[in-house]
């Protein structure tokens, strides 16, 4: 507990350093505040975060997890991408964020993959009005979880 109390303040200590006044004045890094966890269970385009009208998402982390275990996941894949939706998420401006990421048979329980790995600052911009989907693919998909770590302003 003691060293993680000391980890804890030293890293604080090093990011208060590093940003100065300027990250508390708005001009600094962005820090994702928010957090959605989706469940998808087939071969489809999921909607993570909805737009908001005039305002960026900037993206931290997204972690792909099996909650189960021994489902079957063969060949499992994900792929981040931002646009608007016309009929279906994201089908309208569509823009690739990640590229296709393979993270294999997630066969046992809560086995995870980092999809985008920072947890702050914001490591992606995504332009304003636009929203964030997952698109998975595979051989087979039962459930996965996303957990997207986010922040929206202007």
């Amino acid at each position: 507990m003691r060293n993680t109390l000391k980890t804890c303040l030293l890293t604080t200590s090093l990011l208060v350093t590093s940003w100065g006044d300027t990250a508390l004045a708005g001009a600094g890094p962005t820090l994702c505040d928010s957090i959605v966890v989706t469940n998808v269970v087939s071969k489809t385009t999921t909607q993570v975060v909805a737009h908001v009208t005039g305002q960026k998402t900037y993206i931290c982390m997204i972690i792909a997890t099996h909650p189960q275990g021994g489902g079957g996941n063969v060949s499992a894949t994900a792929d981040v991408e931002y646009g608007t939706q016309t009929t279906n998420p994201c089908d309208t401006g569509t823009t690739d964020i990640t590229g296709a990421v393979n993270f294999g048979s997630l066969s046992s329980a809560n086995t995870g993959k980092l999809i985008i790995q920072n947890h702050q600052p914001a490591v992606i911009t995504v332009p304003a009005s636009q929203d964030v989907c997952i698109i998975t693919g595979g051989t087979t998909i039962t459930t996965v979880n996303f957990v997207v770590f986010y922040a929206q302003h202007a």
